[in-house]
């Protein structure tokens, strides 16, 4: 990623697994594996049981990179079974879209809806 005038947008979902490494895994490899997103950090809670991850990119990466997450973490969370300190919606808790470069935060707004 250059300088310029790029758009680049942060992504800070909290996944609803932190206690299980290989699915804080598989979910981490799903936003590395996409192009164009870099992932910066994922941090586990073992009481929370949810997992937060961030990571950056142009708009269209970092909504990629979102979705295939989702994708993991649907198909390995069992909302069922999850139990941990912090209430959760579901597997995929929240997923915020911020502005860091040349973008609005009506831009990340109207990414969240699509």
């Amino acid at each position: 990623m250059s300088g310029g005038r790029e758009k680049i947008v942060e992504c800070v979902p909290n996944f609803s697994e932190g206690r299980r490494a290989d699915v804080v895994e598989a979910i981490a490899a799903a936003v590395r594996e996409t192009e164009g997103c870099s992932l910066l950090d994922v941090a586990p809670g073992d009481s929370t049981n949810r997992t937060v991850y961030t990571f950056v990119g142009r708009p269209e990466s970092v909504l990629e990179g979102a979705l295939a997450a989702a994708r993991v973490a649907f198909k390995l969370i069992d909302m069922t079974k999850q139990k941990g300190e912090h209430p959760r919606l579901g597997a995929l808790d929240v997923c915020p879209f911020i502005p860091v470069a040349n973008v609005t935060m009506e831009e990340c707004a109207e990414l969240s809806r699509r």
